[in-house]
């Protein structure tokens, strides 16, 4: 993977139940640091990635880990910036690099 690498925290946000059927409140927990090339996608790109409901808007090439075997409930954090976790392909199942589509946060 070439390019400026970055580092993004992978969390996972956990609901708490208050115990009077309301929805509670939640807290992030951290899963796990991830070093990788961040990059903007283009309108091109986004256009191509898939189905008109799914935008996404980077996508982050990172060495492979097992913490995004299931990404359920979980989101990428940088600084005050979070991107939603749109899909993961581990390539060929070879369990080398990742390719994770994120949208982000407005």
């Amino acid at each position: 993977m070439r390019g400026p690498k970055s580092t993004l925290t992978l969390i996972s946000i956990i609901q708490t139940s208050d115990g009077m059927g309301s929805a509670g409140s939640a807290s992030e927990s951290t899963v796990a640091t991830v070093t990788g090339v961040l990059r903007t996608l283009t309108g091109r790109e986004r256009l191509a990635s898939g189905s008109d409901m799914v935008v996404r808007t980077h996508r982050f090439y990172v060495d492979y880990t097992s913490d995004l075997d299931d990404q359920r409930g979980k989101h990428f954090k940088s600084g005050s910036q979070y991107y939603d976790i749109e899909s993961v392909d581990n390539e060929f199942q070879k369990d080398i690099y990742m390719q994770v589509d994120l949208k982000e946060r407005k």
